[in-house]
């Protein structure tokens, strides 16, 4: 009788046991399927949701480049024209949070000095200011996109190169050498924006002007001070401006500087473009 007595209890206790070992199994299961989601899918899941970003970024970035040489190239003083840019990517996996990026306008970056002389009178011309987009990328590359004196400019960890050449060129017509080139100031306050949400960058011409300086008499210097001395350098020494009867290129840590002859004729254009960021 004492026996009997016993065995229903310890049933009882066998299977509360049971229950919880199964419930211990269930739970280590759903870790451990959440540790592999989130080490493995969303690793590789968010660094190709922000190279696509910075893709994204780039391509609008260009865009904004060619607003800005159509508003020049055409004069219109009238419109002001908006280009967007995404802050941040617009796809976001399960336990992550979106990355963000940051844009920000300055007026004073990356100045720019043209000196010639031309029928004993010496020329000097500037420009600058700089558009750039700054990355959080958390699992892709860290990465900067700018817009700068009419180029644009891709930074990243493992280098620099322009993506998109600035308005200077050599150009040869009979036996005359001309340099041609413009020279664009943004001017406006400066400001940021960061998060992950859409910006507008609002550009409208002020000025523009046109001008050709013939009988170049002495070299030409133009001095660029820059945070991406390595692209601008590449730009001058793999284009044509290598290929003229006197050329030299210096930089430092912060400043490009080149010095060349055979030049007959610069014809220049002078811009201003109010810059404005807005959203």
């Amino acid at each position: 009788m004492k026996t009997s007595h016993l065995r229903g209890p310890l049933r009882r206790n066998r299977e509360g046991q049971t229950a919880v070992v199964g419930t211990i199994l269930a739970i280590t299961v759903v870790l451990a399927f959440l540790s592999l989601f989130t080490t493995q899918y969303v690793p590789t899941a968010m660094s190709d949701y922000e190279a696509e970003h910075m893709k994204e970024v780039e391509g609008q970035f260009a865009l904004l480049k060619q607003t800005i040489d159509n508003q020049i190239i055409s004069g219109n003083r009238e419109s002001t024209l908006y280009s967007p840019i995404r802050l941040g990517s617009g796809y976001i996996p399960a336990f992550t949070a979106s990355t963000p990026g940051l844009l920000q306008f300055d007026q004073s970056k990356t100045p720019i000095n043209v000196t010639f002389i031309t029928e004993g009178l010496m020329h000097q011309e500037t420009g600058g200011g700089m558009i750039n987009f700054i990355s959080a990328n958390r699992y892709y590359v860290w990465e900067e996109i700018s817009y700068e004196n009419g180029a644009l400019i891709k930074n990243q960890t493992k280098g620099q190169r322009m993506i998109a050449n600035p308005p200077i060129n050599i150009i040869s017509e009979g036996n005359r050498t001309n340099l041609t080139l413009t020279l664009i100031t943004l001017i406006g306050q400066q400001d940021q924006r960061s998060g992950t949400s859409t910006v507008g960058v609002n550009t409208h011409l002020l000025f523009s002007d046109k001008t050709t300086y013939t009988n170049i008499t002495e070299n030409v210097t133009i001095s660029i001070t820059t945070s991406h001395v390595d692209a601008w350098h590449d730009f001058f020494n793999n284009t044509r401006f290598s290929d003229l009867p006197y050329f030299t290129i210096t930089k430092a840590q912060d400043t490009v500087r080149i010095t060349f002859g055979g030049i007959d004729n610069v014809i220049m254009t002078v811009a201003v473009v109010e810059v404005t960021l807005s959203g």
